[in-house]
C-alpha cells in the first residue's frame, strides 16, 4: 500500500495552488500538499504505523513557499524555505517509520549518485534526509516557469501533518496529527 506522511496546506494557498494550475494549463489530480515521507507499507501495519506517529512530538512552526522550480520536464512546484521545524518534523516522520517500508515492492532508486543510494537503501527513496527538497506540486504538463512567483514569500502556520494511503488509485486521509 502507498502511504504519504504530508502537510495539508491551509484553503487560502490550497486555492491559490489550484487556481494557478488552471491558469497555467496544467494538470494535477492531487489536493495540494507537503511530502514529508512516501513509502510503501503493508496495510497489515497501519494500526501500528498511526500510533508511531501519534507519538510524535513536534512544535507549530511557519513554512514559507519560495520560487517556481521545474522537476524533470514537465513538473512545475513551488519550493518551500527549508524552516527548521520542517526539516526537524521530516526527520521524525523518516526515521520512525522506515521500520515499516515493504521492500518487496519498493521501487530501487537507479541514481547514480552513490551517497543517494546509500540513503534509499535505508529510507527507500534517494530524495530523503540530506536529499530532501521541500515543495508543493502546481502540476504536470507542458509551461514555461514563470520568472516570477506570486506565491514567494507566502507563509503559513503548520501545527499538524497527515497520513494518507493511496487505495484503488485515490488518496485518503487516514488520519491527521497535530503539534504537541
Amino acid at each position: 500500500m502507498k502511504y504519504l506522511v504530508h502537510l495539508i496546506p491551509p484553503i487560502d494557498v490550497s486555492s491559490r495552488i489550484v487556481d494557478l494550475r488552471a491558469e497555467l494549463g496544467l494538470i494535477e489530480s492531487n489536493a495540494p500538499h507537503v511530502t514529508l515521507y512516501a513509502l510503501r507499507a503493508k496495510e497489515e501495519n497501519e494500526d501500528v504505523i498511526v500510533r508511531v506517529l501519534e507519538s510524535i512530538r513536534f512544535e507549530a512552526f511557519t513554512a514559507r513557499l519560495k520560487a517556481f522550480d521545474k522537476f524533470d520536464e514537465d513538473s512545475l512546484v513551488v519550493r518551500l524555505n527549508k524552516e527548521q521545524g520542517l526539516v526537524d518534523l521530516h526527520y521524525l516522520a523518516i526515521e520512525n517509520l522506515k521500520y515499516f517500508i515493504d521492500w518487496s515492492v519498493m521501487k530501487k532508486y537507479e541514481g547514480a549518485d552513490e551517497k543517494r543510494q546509500d540513503v534509499a537503501r535505508v529510507y527507500g527513496s534517494g530524495y530523503v534526509a540530506q536529499f530532501y527538497n521541500p515543495h508543493m506540486t502546481i502540476g504536470h504538463g507542458k509551461c514555461e516557469t514563470p520568472k516570477t512567483s506570486e506565491l514567494d514569500g507566502v507563509c503559513f502556520d503548520v501545527d499538524s501533518f497527515a497520513l494518507s494511503k493511496k487505495k484503488e488509485g485515490l488518496w485518503g486521509v487516514v488520519k491527521a496529527f497535530s503539534a504537541r
